[in-house]
Formats: C-alpha cells, structure tokens, sequence
C-alpha cells in the first residue's frame, strides 16, 4: 500500500493453467497469464505473457521454441 493514498500499489491479478499442461521444475508463472492447453513450460522458465495453446516455451522470459505440439496416451 502507497502509505499517502492508502491505495494498493501491486494489484492481484489470476493466472489461468488450462487442462494437460507440464511445468517444469522450478517454473515462475506472474500474474494475469494464462497457460492454454496442451502446453509444456521448460524447467527455471518465467512465464510473463500469454502461452499458446499447443505449444513449448523455454527461457527467462519464456519464448515459444515449438508449435503444433500434439499429445497421444497409447494404452
């Protein structure tokens, strides 16, 4: 809180993980992202932006490395 205005500073915001998504270890998600499905985050990555749904993001920040991704359970 700014102690003058009494007001918030830093302000909450949600972050949305869709359905079949991997995070690797050690991951750091900041506020107001969302992971869409099927996608995969690579280990130590910072997530600062939207991911796209089917894709691999690797890095500090994150950057999309792989598209199309597609995921089959053989049984």
């Amino acid at each position: 809180y700014d102690k003058t205005s009494q007001l918030r500073i830093n302000k909450a915001n949600s972050v949305l993980i869709k359905d079949y998504v991997w995070l690797g270890s050690d991951v750091k998600v900041l506020k107001g992202t969302t992971i869409n499905e099927n996608s995969v985050i690579g280990s130590g990555s910072i997530v600062t932006n939207n991911v796209s749904p089917n894709s691999i993001y690797v890095g500090s920040p994150a950057k999309n490395v792989n598209k199309n991704i597609y995921w089959n359970r053989e049984r």
